[in-house]
């Protein structure tokens, strides 16, 4: 398991389209399946231990969440996420309440690491 605080990456300012105010970092390249999936926690909510099927980002939108992988277990604020490699065995949960994205693609080369 891979951690990672957005808000402590090292973003590049978006230039073209008369943006301002506006950065990016690309995060990683793949190709194949890709799955894009939102993901509710009732307060005490989680998905149990499983080994991940593809390659996964799970990214918390709103509240605080957790992840547990091959590195332990994390906890997550809003703008934090956690990568997880095909096969790795995972859980992740909320033990108040969080909305969450899981994106998942078959071969995804992650670029960056906190």
């Amino acid at each position: 398991m891979i951690v990672l605080d957005f808000d402590a990456l090292p973003m590049v300012s978006v230039r073209d389209f008369q943006s301002r105010g506006a950065s990016s970092l690309r995060l990683g390249e793949g190709h194949g399946d890709i799955r894009l999936h939102t993901l509710h926690f009732d307060p005490g909510g989680e998905v149990g231990t499983h080994p991940a099927g593809f390659d996964q980002i799970f990214f918390v939108l709103k509240g605080r969440a957790w992840a547990e992988g091959d590195g332990g277990r994390v906890d997550l604020d809003a703008g934090q996420g956690v990568y997880f490699a095909s096969g790795e065995h995972h859980a992740k949960g909320s033990a108040t309440g969080a909305l969450t994205i899981v994106l998942q693609m078959s071969e995804l080369k992650l670029e960056v690491t906190s």
